[in-house]
């Protein structure tokens, strides 16, 4: 299995990067399973690129924390929500994660 995690990005952004970093590692792994994990409107701009190979490729969403925070205080609280909702995400990812797994954590907030 190869984990590819986005779990700081905007619904186009690094769409095309996240498509083809999948597209090159799967010609190095052909026989992996992938599972991409980020905000889901991010997840269905890159599904469409995967249409026909539903049998290779999975889907998970994690919140969407970004937004535009008017005072400071709203800004310190959402990078704190940040850091604790990544560190969950990549706890949770390891735990699931077997020897031979590859994870790649393409962006995130820490």
């Amino acid at each position: 299995m190869i984990y590819v995690v986005e779990a700081f990005v905007e619904d186009y952004l690094h769409v095309l990067a996240n498509v083809n970093l999948i597209k090159i590692f799967e010609d190095v792994y052909s026989d992996e399973h992938f599972l991409f994990i980020s905000p889901e409107n991010h997840n269905n701009n890159v599904k469409r690129y995967f249409d026909s190979k539903k049998d290779k490729i999975s889907f998970e969403t994690v919140t969407n924390l970004n937004n535009s925070p008017s005072s400071i205080y709203e800004r310190i609280t959402l990078i704190f929500s940040r850091i604790q909702r990544d560190y969950k995400l990549l706890r949770n990812t390891f735990k699931r994660s077997n020897d031979n797994d590859i994870i790649i954590v393409t962006h995130i907030h820490f």
